[in-house]
């Protein structure tokens, strides 16, 4: 060769060498390779950059991230180069999408795990294939797995709940102010005898009985907490029913008998009608009788024939009823002139005679008078008004006559009335209601009586030796037209009555002392003296103690007491603060005599 064309050769030679030596390398790129027809043989094959853009058009093959090496075909769609390790929607494999209930899944080592519970979900039972499938919610599980609540507590958005004025006491809600077992703290005791009340241990109290500053008391009849704790009476007063009660009040609950009996201060006088309810002599006016602390007896004109008066001891006013339709208001010794009463001119027929407006009691709680009076149709009783002098319409009893004597109770606003049919009637002079008790066996009652300190009810029974007595504290009351009543109540027989005329008739309870007196009727000089329960509430009512004798001889004849209504009355003295009954004989125009609690009161003359 000649050496020009060599040289030539040379030259060209080192040109190309010098430019290959000047050009860049072409980058490399992984990716995911589905060799056409055959899917199948993936492949993770590396080529030129420059190749790329062929591969995905005409195969579909995917660019792989760094890190992932995992191929996923897309048939017409581009593939995908993922990592089955991580991948939650090709987790382990292509398309193994992770799906968890109530939870962000995650893919872990090529299987599905949980990343989050949702809100108020919890995996409780490690089991991630599961999911979240616990409520955190419920009393076992609250806000968090294994959260459990205090025995009585409920689970509220996720925080445990005791009801109110609860608290968590060894591992349960409790109410410290009532149980037993944590009274006013954890863990403290009460004694098996007591119970937590206000978180103090006290003694229960009887039934009946409420606590006041730990002490068990009868709000029924304790003048400190009448009627609820704190709530003392005034000096002297009672308690009955729950009601403060004045003295002078509490001896509304005298019976409508002839004689009435005033209290002003330290004297104590009665008022004693001439006339009865026509078996005998009966006479026209009213006898004013001194009892105690001096003054002059005196002669009440009335020009009729009267038969029953009751007094006002707060206001010094005396009501007197006649055989007819008149009643008399009475201050000191005169009369005003009569008032007419409601009866329609017809009469109560008795066994010991009739009468159109037949009896009278104050209640000087409210300063009325409640009278019994005669309607065709049956017995009835009429409100008046002493402060206005008018009457209210009388309430019918709804059949058959009222009582020989009613009884006013002021602080549970009724009318006792135990007729001669065996019927205990009660009104209730609030609403006008009126409620029977018929007795069985039969009994012929005579008068009422009533101590009202303790709502311990009474009633005579006529031609027997035998007392009905009733606690009305108890007394259980179902409306009607009439209603009816009933109460713990018996029929106590008293052999030692037995010399009584006409057997037990007349009767009267002295205010305060549960002391009452028993009478007869129709010419007989024999009483009794009973002692009654001081409490009332539970259990049925007995007379407790009772003693039968005479009243003595007069000079001038032997007493005898009066005929109906009943002549007989009690009270305790403002001056010994004794118990004291009085009794007329008969005429009534003869002598007054009385005994009651082992003391016995002088006779009066008239």
């Amino acid at each position: 060769m000649k050496k020009s064309l060599w040289n030539v050769l040379v030259a060209s030679f080192a040109l190309v060498v010098g430019s290959l030596a000047q050009a860049a390398p072409v980058p490399k790129v992984t990716i995911c390779h589905f060799p056409p027809g055959n899917p199948a043989n993936v492949q993770v094959i590396t080529v030129g950059a420059p190749a790329v853009p062929a591969h995905i058009a005409n195969h579909n093959d995917a660019v792989c991230p760094a890190g992932d090496s995992n191929c996923c075909f897309g048939g017409n769609n581009p593939s995908l180069c993922t990592n089955f390790q991580t991948d939650v929607n090709n987790c382990g494999g292509c398309g193994n999408v992770c799906r968890l209930p109530n939870a962000t899944p995650a893919c872990t080592s090529g299987a599905c795990t949980i990343s989050s519970c949702n809100p108020g979900f919890g995996n409780c039972d490690n089991n991630t294939a599961n999911g979240c499938e616990t409520t955190l919610n419920t009393a076992s599980n609250c806000g968090a797995c294994g959260n459990a609540c205090a025995a009585g507590a409920s689970c509220t958005g996720g925080s445990c709940v005791c009801p109110s004025g609860d608290v968590v006491c060894n591992g349960a809600c409790v109410d410290e102010s009532t149980d037993n077992n944590n009274c006013g703290a954890c863990g403290k005791v009460c004694t098996a005898d007591a119970t937590c009340t206000d978180g103090t241990c006290v003694v229960a109290c009887p039934s009946g009985e409420i606590l006041c500053g730990g002490t068990c008391v009868d709000p029924n009849t304790d003048p400190n907490n009448c009627g609820g704790c704190g709530t003392a009476c005034a000096a002297g007063d009672s308690c009955a029913a729950g009601t403060c009660v004045p003295p002078a009040v509490s001896g509304a609950c005298l019976p409508a008998s002839s004689l009435s009996i005033l209290i002003q201060g330290t004297n104590v006088s009665s008022y004693v009608p001439n006339g009865s309810w026509g078996a005998g002599p009966s006479l026209p006016d009213v006898q004013l009788v001194p009892l105690e602390g001096g003054g002059s007896r005196a002669t009440v004109a009335t020009g009729a024939v009267v038969n029953s008066c009751s007094s006002n001891s707060l206001t010094g006013e005396t009501v007197c009823t006649g055989n007819l339709n008149d009643v008399y208001l009475i201050t000191g010794s005169v009369s005003s002139p009569a008032l007419t009463a409601g009866s329609d001119g017809t009469v109560q027929s008795f066994s010991g005679g009739s009468c159109q407006t037949c009896g009278v009691a104050v209640n000087s709680g409210n300063n009325t008078a409640v009278l019994s009076v005669a309607l065709a149709s049956a017995g009835a009783y009429q409100t008046l008004h002493l402060a206005t002098n008018t009457f209210d319409p009388p309430i019918p009893t709804g059949g058959g006559n009222t009582s020989e004597d009613i009884v006013v109770d002021p602080a549970r606003h009724l009318v006792l009335s135990p007729n001669e049919s065996s019927n205990y009637q009660l009104l209730n002079t609030l609403t006008g209601a009126v409620f029977n008790n018929n007795i069985s066996p039969f009994a012929e009652f005579d008068s009422a009586g009533e101590d009202c300190s303790t709502g311990i009810a009474l009633a005579t029974m006529e031609f027997t030796q035998n007392l009905f007595i009733a606690d009305l504290t108890q007394a259980t009351f179902v409306p009607g037209s009439p209603g009816t009543w009933s109460a713990p109540s018996q029929v106590q027989a008293f052999p030692e009555f037995v010399g009584f005329g006409a057997g037990t008739s007349g009767i009267a309870v002295a205010p305060g002392s549960h002391l009452g007196i028993v009478t007869g009727e129709f010419g007989t000089n024999a009483f009794g003296v009973i002692l009654l329960p001081s409490t009332s509430g539970s259990g049925t009512p007995a007379v407790v103690d009772w003693v039968a004798t005479t009243v003595p001889d007069e000079p001038n004849g032997s007493f005898s007491l009066g005929t109906d209504p009943h002549t007989v009355s009690a009270y305790t003295s403002p001056n010994s603060g004794k118990a004291l009954g009085v009794m007329a004989d008969n005429p009534r125009g003869g002598r007054l005599g009385g005994t009651l609690g082992g003391t016995t009161h002088r006779s009066t003359h008239r």
